[in-house]
């Protein structure tokens, strides 16, 4: 059974929470929008504006290569904003190791495997893609790029009604 783009971002979340928020719930909680849209759901998007989709495993496997590497350098107790900071470096390693990732994604292999997956199971509909959902999600976090100053010099056109 293929994961859903939710258990993807649950796992890597959690993930994230156990090896640098451990008994720091409160601080994780208030990272956690930051670290979806800057960490979890940065390389979904960065993906699908490539064109490219990943099976969820192998979007997890890259992910927790790139964690267990911030781990590896050390000095985790140095990071001053998490958020930040982990967003840095897994955008750096999809930056650098994008071609790796873009052969593979389009290769042969990986769209026979995906053909045959999807022929075993003859679906009515398009099967959802996770890496798709989670970069539709990840746009949601920029918004829509108005201010909210303007919103509020909006003139009120408020008439008092009697009835």
């Amino acid at each position: 059974m293929q994961m859903t783009s939710q258990q993807v971002t649950d796992d890597l979340l959690d993930l994230i929470q156990r090896k640098f928020y451990l008994g720091e719930a409160v601080d994780f909680n208030k990272d956690k929008p930051r670290l979806l849209a800057l960490v979890v759901l940065w390389p979904a998007e960065y993906l699908h504006e490539r064109g490219v989709t990943l099976p969820p495993e192998r979007y997890k496997e890259i992910f927790i290569k790139v964690i267990m590497g911030v781990l590896q350098q050390g000095n985790t107790g140095a990071i001053r904003y998490r958020p930040g900071y982990l967003g840095q470096a897994v955008q750096s390693h999809f930056k650098i190791h994008w071609d790796e990732i873009y052969k593979e994604a389009k290769s042969a292999r990986a769209l026979a495997e995906y053909a045959v997956l999807m022929a075993g199971r003859l679906p009515v509909a398009k099967s959802p893609d996770p890496v798709t959902e989670m970069a539709l999600a990840a746009k949601m976090f920029k918004g829509t790029g108005r201010s909210k100053k303007a919103a509020l010099k909006a003139p009120l056109n408020v008439q008092p009604s009697l009835f």
